[in-house]
């Protein structure tokens, strides 16, 4: 099984998308925290005002996973960056996402232009 991983990457010149890869738990948390930090440096240095997560090739969320997506929105917010995440949909993320009540926390859709339909403001 290959390792979790991330790249972070711009969309449209002002978003930053933090694509991501494998399993997100305990295990792997440290990737994602890396990896959605990395992206909010790069969005708040440049003045981007949206923060992406990409999830639509993680194979498993855990709750570490949906705490850490929470946390990054939160420290999003704090310098003025909007964040959504992609996740596929009927996708084992989407799901656990869904159940978990994530929609009311931050916009999520299965595409980028349809997470940043929901952010821009």
């Amino acid at each position: 099984m290959p390792g979790t991983r991330t790249n972070v990457r711009r969309a449209d010149g002002r978003v930053v998308v933090v694509e991501v890869e494998g399993d997100l738990d305990l295990s792997t948390e440290a990737v994602l925290r890396t990896g959605l930090e990395t992206g909010l440096t790069e969005a708040s240095k440049t003045s981007t005002p949206v923060l992406v997560a990409d999830l639509g090739r993680v194979t498993f969320l855990g709750s570490i996973g949906m705490t850490r997506l929470i946390e990054s929105r939160d420290d999003a917010a704090a310098v003025g960056v909007a964040f959504g995440v992609v996740a596929r949909p009927g996708g084992i993320v989407a799901r656990a996402l869904e159940v978990a009540g994530m929609k009311q926390v931050f916009p999520i859709d299965s595409t980028l232009d349809g997470v940043l339909a929901r952010t821009r403001r």
